[in-house]
């Protein structure tokens, strides 16, 4: 077929040829020719990506444009010199009926690429399926193209019942709902949305749903993708949460303060200041907090919400005192990987991300676990000894994390009569939630 055509006397004239590198259309060019290979190798490309190599005589390129009536999906290049025959945009349906064996293959190549993006889409159901958020996709009049099984649960609605529905009219406060996804568009930032849902059997919930454009490399807008997670119980654990900070911290710390005065009252009253004393009431203090933190930081780790756990931390450093055992606190994971960090005179942004999984040991009879570790501080820039004390947070027998506490070691020195030998003999009771 290939000789025939080039063969062609008037053919043979639209011959043309390209060095390689040079480039035969660009994406997003509205030319709508099309070529024929008669030699050498080009290479197709998606922005900076090379998508495919073609180097086989007689191959078609540039039809798409011609028969979607559409720019350039893609950039063809010259990667060696070459020969291609082109037919002009205006002449291609009278060289169709010329040569129809021509449109058998552009048809069995249509085909083929249909098979291929359905296979792709049905791949990528498949993938979202096992996501555990849901997923979905719109088009620019954020109509729903694409919903996954997680979805249909989250918002108790099947494929069938979302067809034709914009991605608003699936939220309770559809007015809302409109204001976060309306202003979409190319170039548009991801953004994250708290919005409610009204399940037919669960009732209201809350969830969060982050939302990103869908751009081509030429900014051109096709849509939204969009995933979400019901934070329900969460919202509901924080506003719990909030009702104990403002009700129970002040009750705790009075309690604190009134176990400190009377351990210090007795010291002065009977002129007895043993180590034994100091130990068990810096015991108290942070078996206190331990019991404190532990009830409060379970959730946010079963969930990874670091955000509402870094609240805590800070609420919490709100209320101890300047002058405490600590210098800060920090949170370890279940794999043992620093997920927030707040101390004193320390970049503790830096902490964020560094593994403790050489040195933090897996617990024992007693929730604590003292370590020694040298730390780099704005007073020691070449590096200044820390000793922190690791307190294990558990639930249903399984391990979430650790919440560490950074001791200030000269106050618990001068105020305890303490050393780092007597924090590592002191026993903690394993609390599990």
């Amino acid at each position: 077929m290939l000789d025939e055509i080039l063969n062609s006397p008037t053919l043979s004239a639209n011959i043309v040829s390209f060095h390689g590198g040079e480039t035969i259309f660009s994406e997003g060019d509205t030319s709508q020719d099309l070529y024929i290979l008669a030699s050498g190798e080009i290479e197709v490309l998606k922005g900076d990506k090379r998508l495919t190599v073609i180097s086989e005589k007689g191959s078609l390129f540039g039809e798409m444009s011609f028969l979607l009536k559409s720019a350039r999906t893609a950039t063809v290049r010259a990667k060696t010199h070459i020969n291609v025959l082109k037919i002009k945009a205006d002449s291609i349906t009278r060289f169709l009926l010329d040569y129809p064996q021509v449109a058998s293959v552009i048809t069995r190549n249509l085909a083929e690429r249909l098979d291929q993006t359905s296979q792709a889409l049905y791949g990528l159901g498949e993938l979202c399926d096992h996501m555990p958020d849901a997923v979905i996709i719109t088009d620019p009049e954020c109509r729903i193209l694409f919903w996954n099984k997680p979805a249909e649960e989250l918002y108790g609605k099947s494929r069938d019942q979302i067809k034709e529905l914009k991605i608003y009219q699936i939220y309770a406060d559809t007015v809302e709902a409109e204001r976060a996804f309306k202003d979409f568009g190319p170039g548009s930032p991801p953004t994250k949305s708290i919005l409610k849902v009204s399940h037919p059997s669960k009732g209201e919930r809350t969830v969060e749903v982050a939302t990103k454009a869908i751009s081509d490399s030429r900014g051109v807008f096709h849509g939204m993708v969009s995933s979400a997670r019901d934070i329900t119980e969460m919202v509901a654990a924080e506003k719990k949460y909030r009702k104990i900070r403002y009700r129970v911290i002040p009750l705790i710390l009075l309690f604190a303060s009134m176990v400190a005065l009377s351990f210090y009252g007795y010291n002065i009253l009977t002129g007895r200041h043993t180590s034994y004393q100091s130990g068990n009431r810096l015991k108290a203090i942070m078996a206190k907090d331990y019991l404190f933190l532990s009830s409060l930081m379970a959730q946010p780790l079963k969930e990874d919400d670091m955000e509402a756990a870094g609240r805590i931390i800070r609420d919490f450093a709100k209320t101890d005192p300047y002058e405490s055992p600590y210098r800060g606190f920090m949170l370890i994971d279940s794999k043992k990987t620093v997920r927030y960090a707040l101390i004193r005179d320390t970049a503790s942004d830096d902490l964020i991300g560094s593994s403790y999984a050489g040195i933090l040991a897996t617990p024992g009879n007693s929730a604590q676990t003292v370590l020694t570790l040298y730390r780099v501080t704005k007073k020691s820039p070449m590096g200044e000894k820390s000793i922190e004390a690791a307190f294990v947070i558990k639930a249903d027998g399984l391990v979430l994390g650790w919440i560490v506490f950074v001791m200030e070691m000269e106050f618990v020195t001068n105020e305890f009569n303490l050393g780092e030998k007597d924090l590592k003999a002191m026993q903690f009771e394993l609390l599990e939630r």
